[in-house]
């Protein structure tokens, strides 16, 4: 008969088990949407898709009719809607300040919020019109600790009480993942957006020089400049040192090819192409050049200078429409445009005024290139007279470098051979305090022209050099500095001209960056031969004096007679060992040239150095971990001397009572600490030697170069033998060798 209590309890658990079941099927639908939800948005890789599927995905989730996601504005205290599910056109537009609204405390507070009915909330937003929806649920967005946005889900007008901590905590993990999925495609569109500058300036570069004409040249810049960044137009005016002249413009949304306005006497173009400044104007309401401005304009604008060392050539000018936060990828896409139209500006301007001279052109850039090509000083220097004599007629030319502050000297000369003994003008030297040209050249930095010498007060004319007349001087500048000039000679007076001084100066600035960079060279050669001699020297010294210490050692052992014979010669034969061990680990420093050595290469060294003293009838296998363990030259010559101290040790103890024996090491790196192992298969230490109450001269010597030399500690055990851990700081860095 069935137990009527039995039955009744399990009519009462009946439904307790329907909603058990129910809610772990709630549980699994929720758990697999999530994992849907991870699939799909972690795929996204362009952000309008992604924030939809992530706004779809919330309002799935929750059965919500609707969802949207607010992100905060960068460098403003709003959150603006990024995108709207569910909503129609009712809230587009919206922006919320910090604390406002549901999501404004979402963001103020970082914490997700449940509001069960929102037109009774006293929260709500004004500007919302009642009956929108009903039950609200927010959660932050959060990334590196910071709020950077929100999401919300609501259900219809009239639906209240639709939310619970179980929808926050679906609704949060959500956003968790949505943060992920932000970055990485946020993290997406900029590597993107960078490939896409490099890619328009690599195109930029190849189309500004692929001609030499005005017109194709600015009409691409001003192309690029839009390409690059979200201007509303780009101007470039060029500039002939007094005056400005309209170039080219590009509009963003017109084809219109024709100035905005002319530049005002004192505005930004002008200023910018005196000043040969940048000026940056994030808001024209807001700088004193734009004060009682006649437009209906209040964006921000940025101009450049389009300059080739102090000279400038022209301005571009880059506007917005409304006021403009330049970051410094604005300003580094930018500059890099700029320079690279102020390169081409250039050599249009030069084409331009100089066609017929076009050869010039070409050899300009054949002799920046030679220049560049060799290291040799002599070489260098007659290769700028090379193409300066292609470039500037001249009957003869000279070199003069710095030898101190007030001494220059000639290096090289050329054509002085036609007039006088050519080893006279090689031999010119002055004093630049006593020269006035040379003054000018050296100390104002800047290029000197004399017509006729014989007109110019206090002109020197040293043996070697009566014949020049016209003389032309160019500074060579490196670094700010003034590291030289060279001159170039007419016998005919008013000969050189303007553009020859043009001319001159374009190949001064590579000549002297060539010039400081063989001098360098050669500095750099001499130094490396010294200290390479200097330490072939040292090491050869060093190696003899402990050869004849090892000498000296042999020799006294043989032939001087103690009482105590057999105690005398085990101690020279354990200075032998040590210096032996030193001499092998400086054997193994100066081939590797002082650079750090492997631990393990060190230790088979001077272990090998050991073995070689030992009787035929004795024989000792190594076992030697490898490792990429480095020490530098002070570890390892304090660990040459502690694995010589171990090696004797053992020998001495275990290979005086057997014919063979084996050495085990192991080296380690950790957290910053080496670790070394040395073991042997011998009997191990004594009792009273582990407990630190006997112990000899060698391990009293161990201890001390490890605590006091390696600042580390020393662990004696028995494993199978005796056993000695070494325990020390690393000194370098790559210790690991990671």
């Amino acid at each position: 008969m069935d137990n009527p209590d039995s039955t009744t309890q399990e009519q009462e658990s009946a439904p307790e088990r329907e909603q058990l079941l129910n809610e772990l099927e709630k549980q699994t639908r929720q758990l697999a949407a999530l994992h849907e939800t991870a699939l799909e948005i972690t795929t996204r890789r362009e952000m309008p898709e992604l924030l939809q599927a992530i706004a779809f995905r919330a309002a799935d989730l929750l059965d919500a009719p609707g969802s949207t996601i607010q992100f905060v504005e960068p460098g403003n205290e709003v959150l603006a809607i990024a995108v709207v599910y569910g909503l129609g056109e009712a809230v587009q537009g919206q922006q919320i300040h910090w604390g406002e609204g549901i999501t404004g405390t979402v963001w103020k507070t970082g914490q997700p919020l449940i509001i069960d009915n929102y037109d009774a909330w006293a929260g709500r937003l004004n500007s919302l019109p009642p009956g929108l929806f009903g039950s609200v649920i927010a959660t932050p967005i959060n990334l590196a600790g910071n709020v950077i946005g929100v999401i919300t889900c609501h259900t219809e007008a009239g639906i209240y009480h639709a939310f619970d901590q179980e929808d926050v905590q679906l609704l949060e993990s959500l956003s968790r993942q949505a943060a992920i999925a932000i970055e990485n495609a946020r993290l997406f569109a900029v590597e993107r957006k960078r490939s896409t500058e490099l890619e328009i300036l690599h195109q930029a570069s190849l189309r500004l020089t692929s001609s030499l004409e005005y017109r194709p040249i600015l009409e691409a810049i001003v192309g690029h400049v839009l390409q690059l960044v979200d201007a509303e137009d780009a101007h470039i005016f060029l500039y002939d040192g007094r005056t400005l002249h309209f170039g080219a413009v590009a509009w963003a949304h017109e084809p219109e090819q024709k100035p905005y306005i002319q530049p005002r006497s004192n505005g930004l173009t002008y200023t910018v192409a005196r000043s040969n400044q940048r000026i940056v104007v994030p808001s024209v309401n807001d700088h004193p050049l734009f004060e009682n401005h006649p437009w209906d304009w209040d964006g921000g604008i940025i101009g450049l200078p389009l300059c080739s060392g102090d000279r400038v050539y022209g301005v571009m000018n880059v506007a917005f429409n409304q006021p403009h936060a330049f970051d410094e990828d604005d300003l580094r896409i930018l500059e890099l445009l700029a320079d690279q139209a102020a390169i081409a500006l250039q050599n249009a301007r030069l084409f331009t005024a100089e066609r017929k001279h076009r050869k010039q052109a070409d050899t300009l850039r054949a002799a920046a290139t030679a220049l560049a090509q060799t290291l040799n000083l002599n070489t260098v220097l007659e290769t700028l007279l090379d193409y300066l004599g292609q470039l500037v007629p001249y009957d003869s030319a000279s070199v003069m470098l710095r030898e101190s502050e007030t001494r220059v000297s000639a290096y090289v000369t050329r054509g002085h051979e036609k007039w006088s003994d050519p080893a006279l003008a090689s031999r010119i030297s002055f004093n630049t305090n006593t020269n006035p040209p040379a003054q000018i050249l050296l100390n104002e930095k800047c290029s000197f022209l004399i017509p006729d010498t014989r007109e110019y007060p206090g002109w020197e004319r040293p043996s070697g050099a009566e014949h020049v007349i016209s003389w032309l001087g160019v500074p060579l500048i490196a670094g700010g500095e003034a590291v030289g000039f060279f001159s170039l000679d007419k016998v005919e007076p008013d000969f050189f001209t303007e553009n020859h001084r043009r001319l001159a100066e374009s190949l001064a600035g590579p000549a002297a960056i060539a010039i400081t960079n063989a001098r360098l060279y050669a500095q750099a050669q001499q130094d490396a031969h010294t200290k390479a001699t200097l330490l072939r020297e040292v090491n050869h010294r060093v190696k003899n004096n402990l050869t004849g210490i090892i000498g000296l050692l042999y020799a006294t052992r043989d032939r001087t007679q103690v009482e105590n014979q057999a105690d005398f010669q085990t101690v020279i034969n354990e200075l032998i060992g040590r210096v032996l061990g030193l001499a092998a680990a400086h054997e193994m420093f100066s081939a590797s040239g002082w650079q750090p050595v492997r631990l393990s290469d060190l230790t088979r060294q001077v272990i090998q150095s050991v073995t070689r003293t030992l009787p035929n009838d004795k024989q000792l296998s190594i076992e030697i971990e490898p490792s990429d363990i480095r020490v530098a030259s002070n570890e390892a010559h304090n660990l040459a001397l502690i694995i010589n101290e171990l090696t004797t040790n053992m020998v001495k103890h275990v290979l005086s009572r057997r014919s063979a024996a084996r050495i085990y090491c192991q080296s380690e790196f950790s957290e910053g600490l080496i670790r070394c192992l040395f073991r042997d298969d011998g009997p191990g230490f004594a009792d009273d030697v582990l407990r630190g109450e006997r112990y000899n001269m060698g391990f009293d010597l161990i201890r001390t170069v490890v605590q006091d030399n390696l600042g580390g500690t020393l662990t004696l055990y028995n494993h199978d033998g005796a056993a000695v851990q070494i325990t020390f700081p690393a000194s370098l860095p790559e210790e690991a060798g990671l």
